[in-house]
């Protein structure tokens, strides 16, 4: 508590040190400067405290930037963070992501058929049609080979022979082309 007015009588009358700061004189305190802030990466929600073991380290999943805070800011998505007062939030790496109902101490592969070449998303992307991807972590999906394909609604997390009387000489494709007349495949 501090009192910036002379003759005060009762320590009712005398201000206590706000949210995020505490006191540490124990008697004659005249000014506000006297509340010390709790440091970046801890908050205090207390009022009127004595001592710095009010001020709490921000849990995993949050962090404090700023000095003197009541509160921790929480990782948004695409961030996580998995230590104990941090004063700020990790981005995600290619390959992974956290969604907002994600635990936000830590972020998730891209599962098979998905992929993220962006660090600090809260998503992961399809494939685009004639790549696929088969393994999670994925930073960029794979073409399909000559003879396969990988239409939009495939599967993608493998790409589809063409079938008997179609084919497919370049890599990467979304379709199988039909033999031309005077041609013809017996085998996929």
């Amino acid at each position: 508590k501090y009192s910036t007015e002379i003759g005060q009588s009762k320590e009712s009358l005398c201000k206590d040190c706000g949210t995020g700061r505490y006191g540490e004189s124990s008697t004659g305190a005249s000014v506000p400067t006297v509340c010390i802030e709790c440091a970046a990466g801890q908050f205090s929600e207390t009022v009127g405290a004595s001592n710095i073991d009010t001020c709490g380290g921000c849990p995993a999943g949050f962090s404090q930037a700023l000095l003197g805070r009541a509160y921790c800011l929480p990782c948004t998505p695409g961030h996580r963070q998995h230590n104990n007062g941090s004063t700020s939030c990790i981005k995600c790496g290619v390959g992974y992501k956290r969604a907002p109902d994600d635990d936000a101490n830590e972020c998730l592969p891209c599962v098979a058929g998905l992929y993220q070449n962006t660090i600090g998303q809260a998503s992961c992307l399809r494939c685009i049609p004639g790549t696929f991807s088969t393994s999670p972590g994925t930073e960029q999906c794979t073409e399909c080979a000559v003879g396969h394909k990988r239409a939009p609604d495939d599967d993608a997390k493998a790409c589809i022979e063409c079938a008997s009387g179609r084919y497919q000489n370049s890599k990467g494709q979304a379709s199988c082309l039909s033999c031309i007349p005077g041609t013809f495949s017996t085998s996929p």
